[in-house]
């Protein structure tokens, strides 16, 4: 106890704090990027926009080799349904909340440890600053990189499930996501090993 207040309850606190800080800047950020032109979608027809994202699709294909319809079709959801900076830049922010509170569970669950799963969630937080020229890991892209990761960890934790005796219905928790985040960004390939040795303390546990 400090002052009659809970250890425990400190420590939530003080972890709360530092990882709002971390994001707090998103707030303040303008459009960057990529993003820069992207959020004029709306001021076009919603067909015009379509035939739009699916020409990115086949130039991607064509003159880079990837395939990222995925991408495209998340790029038209958020643009459109989140016109204006503020509603931008409160959703970048939960969407990496939410990314930071998964690195948490999964940790939880791997090491039944509260400061390993809070050494974790600093961790990535703090991936979150990383920035390579007009790359940025969170604040750029409309969040793709958090969204991929968050589907990439849903799909590995139903793995999870299903391989430790789950019911077979969570075999579509893995495929819609998967299938989601592997269509919208490279990410997800990147992270397989992570994932395997995820799944594999996951299942052990």
């Amino acid at each position: 106890m400090f002052l009659g207040v809970p250890y425990r309850f400190l420590r939530t606190a003080v972890f709360g704090v530092l990882v709002c800080f971390v994001l707090a800047p998103v707030v303040a950020l303008p459009y960057r990027a990529d993003d820069s032109i992207n959020r004029n979608w709306p001021l076009r027809p919603l067909g015009d926009q379509f035939g739009e994202v699916m020409d990115l699709v086949v130039a991607w294909m064509a003159n880079q080799g990837r395939f990222f319809p995925g991408s495209a079709l998340y790029g038209l959801m958020v643009w459109n349904g989140l016109p204006s900076r503020a509603a931008y830049a409160t959703y970048l922010a939960l969407l990496g909340l939410a990314c930071i509170g998964l690195f948490v569970v999964v940790a939880w669950c791997l090491t039944r440890s509260a400061h390993l799963a809070a050494l974790a969630g600093f961790g990535a937080a703090m991936c979150f600053q990383v920035r390579f020229v007009d790359f940025d890991g969170l604040a750029g892209f409309a969040g793709l990189v958090p969204y991929t990761i968050i589907l990439t960890l849903i799909s590995g934790m139903a793995a999870a499930v299903v391989l430790r005796g789950g019911s077979r219905w969570w075999v579509w928790a893995i495929a819609v996501p998967w299938t989601l985040a592997i269509t919208s960004y490279e990410v997800s390939l990147l992270m397989l090993p992570a994932l395997f040795v995820v799944l594999w303390g996951l299942v052990r546990h």
